[in-house]
């Protein structure tokens, strides 16, 4: 699981972000994820919870309509562990298929701390930023190697498929 994770090594290397489609109550307060996808096969976006530490800062992007940023961060309070989750993929596959209310195993880390940005951080404050974090990128790319898993475009940040993270 923690093959080409070259960052685990690295005690300043302890971020996270959490990706969610729509605001939970509970923003804040838990990581999960279902610990296969829905045709049964690990995969690895779901494994990174796994990697994560207590003590690691999470970073949470909202990606629901109206917002596009990041609205907050939390500290991962304890270690992961397998609990059974309700969980709808919300990607493109996951859009296709009706809504399960079945649980299934997952991997959860409890998170404390929560701290709400006063000013979500969209695409567009990131992206003029854009030249240091491909400054940064780069350092690390001639260090590490890959992946790494950065959603930095030729033009601005944005969301990127993992075959560009090789």
């Amino acid at each position: 699981m923690t093959e080409g994770l070259w960052w685990l090594a690295d005690p300043q290397e302890r971020y996270w972000v959490e990706t969610l489609s729509e605001r939970r109550s509970n923003l804040g307060s838990q990581l999960h994820a279902p610990q296969t996808d829905g045709a049964g096969r690990p995969n690895w976006r779901y494994d990174l919870v796994r990697a994560t530490r207590p003590g690691d800062v999470v970073l949470h992007w909202l990606s629901e309509q109206g917002t596009r940023a990041f609205v907050g961060w939390s500290v991962v309070a304890g270690p992961v562990t397998s609990l059974p989750i309700i969980w709808h993929a919300r990607g493109t596959s996951g859009r296709r298929r009706a809504r399960s209310t079945q649980e299934q195993p997952g991997w959860s880390a409890p998170l404390k701390d929560f701290r709400a940005l006063k000013q979500p951080l969209g695409l567009d404050g990131l992206s003029a930023h854009r030249d240091e974090i491909a400054a940064v990128h780069q350092e690390l790319r001639e260090r590490y190697g890959a992946p790494l898993y950065l959603a930095l475009g030729r033009v601005s940040l944005r969301p990127r498929p993992a075959k560009w993270w090789k």
